[in-house]
């Protein structure tokens, strides 16, 4: 299994602004995602074995 932080490492690669924090997989977006976007981005998540938690939020939004 692909590990959390290499999962970040792929998916900065394919120009996502991805990091690890908490033990979740975060991809942060300028605005809320389509449901053709997250389908894409869950396809990479899989295509590479990621079978972890992941989500996504949009930048400057709070989180606690």
């Amino acid at each position: 299994m692909i590990t959390k932080e290499a999962t970040a490492r792929h998916l900065i690669g394919l120009k996502y602004d991805a990091t690890v924090k908490d033990g979740v997989v975060i991809i942060l977006t300028d605005k809320p995602l389509r449901r053709g976007q997250k389908e894409r981005l869950r396809n990479e998540l899989r295509a590479v074995g990621y079978r972890g938690s992941w989500g996504w939020r949009q930048r400057g939004e709070v989180t606690e």
